[in-house]
């Protein structure tokens, strides 16, 4: 796989998690979903 088919990969997942993000989650906390090719998973650090 090649970097842009992960660029567009990241942000097609990017924007599906902002698609099912609740607006109450989104008032309590600001979160940045990415995913990490190290542990092949979504994580989600947040700014509070």
């Amino acid at each position: 796989m090649g970097k842009d088919d992960i660029n567009v990969n990241l942000e097609k997942s990017m924007l599906r998690v902002e698609a099912t993000t609740s607006s109450q989650a989104k008032k309590a906390t600001w979160c940045m979903p990415y995913y990490s090719l190290y542990y092949g998973k979504h994580t989600r650090p947040c700014i509070l």
